[in-house]
């Protein structure tokens, strides 16, 4: 995402970034033209802020379903 956002404030365009297809690029900068302000870059700041507390939250949520096995390791599969 960081990369993302650097190779847009570089070339104020995401055509010929190395992800994308020149189809997706043309779709994203569209997308972000039309946003707020605030937010005219591929991924904006609260995405990126984000992402450490969702890995957070998936670990933890990880570590619980491993106790969960362990605690009960014949017990039926349960569906989450």
């Amino acid at each position: 995402m960081k990369e993302a956002n650097a190779y847009y404030r570089k070339h104020k365009t995401m055509k010929g970034y190395k992800t994308l297809s020149y189809e997706d690029a043309k779709k994203m900068d569209k997308e972000i033209k039309n946003s707020y302000s605030w937010c005219q870059t591929p991924y904006p700041s609260f995405y990126l802020s984000n992402n450490n507390q969702e890995i957070h939250r998936l670990k933890k949520r990880l570590e619980q379903l491993k106790k969960q096995k362990k605690a009960n390791p014949n017990h039926r599969k349960q569906i989450f």
